[in-house]
Formats: structure tokens, C-alpha cells, sequence
């Protein structure tokens, strides 16, 4: 028995908005984004609460100019969380990283807000 191919997926809107906000440095519109209590895994650190969220984005979103074109969208395998593979750019050390650099997202959606983002490099490289 062969495994089913994901299910892709356009991303919902506040993955749009969360992608449009990035991409052109609108900190308070990403912050808009998330749920109050949302918590975001980058690596192996965890950032909890708004505040928080938004002094990480200013350092590793905003600061080195970042910009993510998501290139492939798709839901989890539990059906509830939607991934996207995002190509990254920007003014960042590039060391030991792969070119071009592909990251996965994976979005918790409550409601219409982010609850929890996990950022991890991509499988695909």
C-alpha cells in the first residue's frame, strides 16, 4: 500500500497576511496575525505571548530584511495544521545554509488567528 501524496493547499489568509507582512517589514501586521497566547518554535527556542513575538520578529524577520515566497502549501498529515514551504531571503550569514534556502512553516490556525508556527529548514533541500 502506497502512501497518499499530501493535499495541497493555497494558504489561508492570515498565512497571506502573515506572508504579505513580512514581506514588506509591516511588524504591526504580523503581530496581528497571532493569537495573544500564541507560542512560535524557531530552532530549538520557543517564543510565547505577543510581546515576545514581536521583539523575535524585529531581530529575525524585520532587522535582516526578510523576505518568503511560499512555493508549495499543503495540510498535515493530522488534516489540521497547513505547512508551507517558503523560498527565504534576505540580509542574514548564510553560513553552513543551503542555497537556496527553503524553510518549512508549519501554522496552527485558531479561529482566524496564528496559535503556534513551527519554522524548520525544509526536507526538500
Amino acid at each position: 500500500m502506497s502512501a497518499q501524496p499530501p493535499k495541497l493547499i493555497s494558504p489561508a489568509p492570515v498565512i497571506r497576511h502573515w506572508i504579505t507582512a513580512v514581506n514588506t517589514g509591516n511588524s504591526e501586521a504580523l503581530r496581528a496575525c497571532f493569537a495573544e497566547d500564541a507560542v512560535v518554535t524557531d530552532g530549538s527556542r520557543t517564543i510565547r505571548g505577543l510581546p515576545s513575538i514581536g521583539a523575535w520578529a524585529a531581530h529575525e524577520i524585520f532587522a535582516p530584511r526578510l523576505s518568503m515566497h511560499p512555493i508549495l502549501g499543503r495540510e498535515h498529515d493530522d488534516g489540521g495544521d497547513r505547512l508551507v514551504d517558503m523560498l527565504v531571503d534576505g540580509s542574514f550569514d548564510r553560513t553552513d545554509l543551503p542555497d537556496p534556502l527553503i524553510m518549512t512553516l508549519r501554522f496552527t490556525i485558531a479561529g482566524s488567528r496564528i496559535a503556534r508556527l513551527v519554522i524548520t529548514l525544509s526536507q526538500r533541500q
